[in-house]
């Protein structure tokens, strides 16, 4: 007999451990549900052959069953764990069906996902313009939905294109209305996520002290959540502290560490960011050819994955000093 209620509770809290355990439990009996939600506890705990597997099992069985629901729900997921590892045209084509479902069917609140994952990929390819748009669109829909979870992501993601821009204020008033809006669901690494966001702006900004504390504050957010990638992203940034503060040893700590994660992971845009800090923690360092070895990897990722802004502000960050 399914548990999908009991799992469904244990996903909405963040509880992504215990989902998992509870899908083992039941999975000989496991139902469309089930598979789903087990699915994306897998992808928050970074277990992504996991999530892909049970993602795409679903997605034949709804095909062949001509399961449009099914479909639409396991497409989303499927995109999420293309993106996930870079593989930006397998994810677009999967949220463009997932998108394409939803909307035929009136589904509002899965539309408004597949508007929030269009414009990530956006986002990264370079189509700013693009990502802007949806993702107003989905904060929007999230918001007239009072999904509190998804217009914290929205906000998240928005807040990001805003700061890439230099456009500050913009980012930091979509930050804390994100911000407001995860700390109304039980989802930790949620929170933890937009934290992330919030102290990377005040090291953009140049505040180590404010990133400091707000990375303190996110911390036990994430580890509560048993939050893999939003650990990892923690810790990068911290070595970006550390960096920015001269303690460059420890700022290719933290790189490193956060590197094998996300690398163990398939998370390839972190993965990158984490090769990112540590080429120059270690060019800091006189290491010059253990860094410009993790220098071609970072832009090789950036490159693949289309992120131009980013593997160019690398090449000027390495040209530098």
């Amino acid at each position: 007999m399914s548990d999908a209620s009991g799992l469904q509770a244990l996903v909405d809290a963040g509880r992504f451990r215990d989902a998992l355990d509870c899908y083992h439990r039941v999975k000989r009996d496991a139902t469309t549900d089930d598979l789903l939600l087990a699915a994306t506890a897998a992808g928050h705990l970074g277990e992504l052959d996991l999530g892909v597997s049970l993602a795409a099992e679903v997605h034949d069985e709804c095909s062949a069953r001509r399961d449009l629901v099914g479909v639409m729900r396991s497409a989303h997921l499927l995109g999420g764990f293309a993106f996930e590892r870079g593989r930006l045209g397998d994810a677009e084509a999967y949220f463009f069906e997932s998108s394409r479902l939803a909307e035929s069917s009136r589904n509002d609140l899965q539309a408004a996902k597949s508007a929030n994952n269009l414009a990530s990929v956006a986002h990264l390819s370079g189509r700013t313009a693009d990502a802007v748009r949806l993702y107003n669109r989905a904060l929007a829909a999230f918001t007239r939905l009072r999904d509190d979870a998804g217009a914290a992501e929205a906000g998240h993601n928005l807040a990001l294109v805003h700061r890439e821009a230099g456009h500050f204020s913009a980012a930091a008033d979509t930050i804390e209305t994100a911000l407001t809006h995860a700390q109304r669901t039980s989802d930790r690494g949620l929170v933890a996520l937009v934290l992330s966001g919030r102290a990377e702006l005040s090291l953009e900004r140049g505040d180590l002290h404010e990133a400091s504390e707000t990375l303190a504050e996110a911390r036990p957010h994430a580890v509560a959540g048993a939050d893999a990638p939003a650990i990892a992203e923690l810790d990068r940034l911290l070595g970006r502290v550390a960096m920015s503060r001269g303690q460059i040893l420890e700022a290719y700590e933290y790189g490193l560490k956060a590197w094998a994660v996300a690398g163990m992971q398939g998370n390839a845009l972190l993965e990158a960011e984490c090769a990112s800090l540590c080429a120059l923690a270690l060019k800091g360092l006189e290491r010059m050819t253990e860094g410009h070895g993790f220098f071609i990897r970072a832009q090789s990722r950036f490159v693949s994955l289309g992120n131009v802004y980013r593997a160019q502000r690398l090449a000027r960050e390495w040209a530098s000093g």
